[in-house]
């Protein structure tokens, strides 16, 4: 009885963990994907802010 029931806790146990891993490596995922999309957009609006204080120059010159 009390080895059926070890057994049971440690299988209980180990099928948390592989779904904690596995949300976990989702989240992970999620996050470095909105992230490289939050460097893409800011890369974006640094070159739109470069091509207009360029246009400003030339005609400030």
């Amino acid at each position: 009885m009390t080895t059926k029931l070890l057994e049971l806790t440690e299988k209980i146990y180990k099928e948390g963990v592989e779904k904690a891993k596995q949300e976990a490596e989702e989240i992970f995922a999620k996050a470095q994907k909105d992230a490289s999309e939050i460097i893409n957009k800011a890369h974006n609006k640094e070159k739109g802010i470069i091509e207009q204080a360029e246009k400003q120059a030339v005609e400030i010159k």
